[in-house]
């Protein structure tokens, strides 16, 4: 049998996605996802120089964005009751990569007051089970056991973002039912998609995203969500739109510190994957919007989170406090770790803060 060398056509992918699960009803495309579909795979045959691995692995992840579509559209229809479901005052942490944002989510959803996204009901979306079911869940089984082989064969990389099939997971899972994500800009070298994506409008995507929520909470309808993205901040106008009484919290970190850790991420191609880079080009073209400001307009204004590094040894245990915020200071107040904005304020003294280092002592404060 001849190897693939391409990911794949938009028929042909939605005809592997139903084969994989038995199910043909993908839904309206209110959201747009099948011009999506279309760009995308435009970009990977033209601009991602993928290898035959390459193409393989993309293509198992974007079947996997259709098979979760066809779960979601069963489980809606088969669960109506999932349209009545009240999200209030859902918790959204993002911020610029490795600024914390996964420690602060997995902390936040830590609380049993509040429910989170797992992993494994982010890519086969349902009403969340009964916590002493997952184990002997057939699909919950399957994916744990992926994510122990991905450990055991990449053990460099359970540090960076360490992952389960039970483990609370960004919920852009549930953005690329739409296929709008800049997730598969970290995979392939997509400029033309990227474009695309820029001059999109989120909204349907993020109602798909709460419909989504709706379903998996069913049962937990009391308890608050607290979910987390870094790439909220490519769309926080349709965010708001969807969620007007969300609690946006941004992390911040010195900016020479983001680079310093972005740095250590892998400068060549991975083995098998792709010939084409462009992290730096792309990041800088990805986040040049945030430059300017959120142009929302909503009285819940987003919070902004300081990761600072303690001069003590010991943990810190100094209550949350909040402020408030302008949201049009969301992105930029505090852009420039020289020129912070007026309510972009250290957690600690600056006598006392230290640069951050991987073996230095974290504390929060949350400060909006």
């Amino acid at each position: 049998m001849t190897e693939r060398t391409d990911v794949g056509t938009v028929e042909d992918l939605h005809a592997s996605a139903s084969k994989f699960v038995g199910l043909d009803d993908f839904g309206a495309d209110d959201d747009n996802y099948r011009e999506a579909l279309g760009v995308l795979l435009d970009s990977y045959q033209t601009e991602a120089d993928l290898t035959p691995l390459g193409s393989k692995m993309n293509r198992f992840f974007l079947r996997g964005a259709l098979v979760a579509r066809l779960l979601s559209q069963a489980a809606w229809q088969q669960h109506p009751e999932h349209a009545d479901v009240v999200i209030e005052r859902p918790i959204f942490v993002t911020g610029l990569p490795r600024t914390g944002t996964t420690a602060l989510h997995r902390l936040l959803g830590a609380d049993p007051a509040h429910q989170g996204l797992q992993m494994w009901l982010a890519e086969y979306p349902q009403p969340r089970p009964p916590r002493d079911t997952w184990d002997t869940n057939p699909v919950f089984q399957q994916l744990q056991a992926q994510f122990s082989q991905h450990h055991d064969e990449n053990p460099g990389y359970t540090g960076l973002h360490f992952m389960t099939a039970d483990e609370l997971e960004e919920c852009w899972q549930l953005l690329r039912q739409s296929l709008h994500s800049v997730s598969y800009e970290t995979l392939a070298h997509l400029p033309s998609y990227a474009q695309w994506l820029s001059r999109q409008d989120w909204g349907p995507s993020y109602r798909r995203h709460r419909r989504n929520l709706q379903l998996i909470g069913l049962y937990d309808a009391e308890k608050r969500w607290v979910l987390k993205n870094p790439s909220h901040l490519f769309a926080l106008d349709a965010l708001m739109a969807t969620y007007p009484d969300a609690l946006v919290v941004q992390c911040h970190r010195p900016a020479e510190t983001i680079m310093r850790r972005c740095a250590r991420w892998p400068s060549t191609p991975p083995p098998g994957g792709r010939t084409a880079l462009s992290g730096r080009r792309s990041a800088r073209t990805r986040w040049r919007p945030g430059r300017g400001g959120w142009s929302g307009s909503t009285p819940n204004a987003p919070s902004t989170t300081r990761r600072s590094s303690a001069t003590s040894t010991t943990p810190t245990s100094s209550p949350i406090r909040w402020r408030p915020w302008s949201p049009s200071t969301a992105i930029s107040a505090c852009r420039s770790p020289r020129r912070p904005g007026p309510r972009c304020r250290p957690a600690t003294p600056r006598a006392n803060r230290a640069r951050a280092r991987p073996s230095t002592p974290i504390r929060w404060v949350i400060t909006g």
